[in-house]
């Protein structure tokens, strides 16, 4: 085995272990922000104004975490695929993750899965939220409305 052939493996072993760490990190990160969003949708339907200010806030940090997490994961597929001369679809993403399988005795297909599948019920969660949100501004809207109707009335 060749110096570059050798320096080669060693790479995308190294990069098997950093998508394995950040799958994993994603779905530990998916995961909370799920539970929050369900922690936030009891909120809402309490009508709590000032807890739904500072779960707003958290509502941001954690989204941002996930879209950051997500996005190196793919730059690091992207990485590679571009290494192993591949493209990046998803017949292809399927054969990286066969590989990374190899270097890492963990069904990668199996995190994978996982992954997409909290994804799906955070994306839900969120517009049924978002949903709730906007009910409660049109309620809002709704009584002010009624009170200045009223309060014209009255003069």
């Amino acid at each position: 085995m060749t110096k570059s052939v050798k320096k080669e493996k060693g790479s995308f072993r190294k990069d098997a272990l950093l998508l394995l760490t950040t799958i994993r990190e994603e779905i530990r990160a998916l995961e909370s922000f799920l539970l929050f969003l369900e922690n936030e949708k009891t909120i809402l339907l309490k009508s709590e104004v000032q807890s739904f200010r500072e779960i707003e806030k958290e509502r941001s940090k954690k989204l941002c975490l996930a879209k950051n997490l997500e996005q190196k994961r793919k730059n690091l597929i992207a990485s590679i695929s571009k290494k192993m001369k591949l493209g990046s679809n998803k017949k292809d993403t399927e054969g990286i993750l066969n590989l990374l399988s190899y270097f890492k005795e963990v069904n990668l297909s199996q995190l994978q899965s996982t992954l997409w599948e909290l994804s799906r019920k955070v994306d839900l969660q969120r517009k049924k939220n978002d949903d709730l949100i906007k009910r409660s501004f049109g309620l809002i809207d709704n009584n002010i409305e009624k009170k200045q109707t009223s309060l014209v009335s009255e003069t």
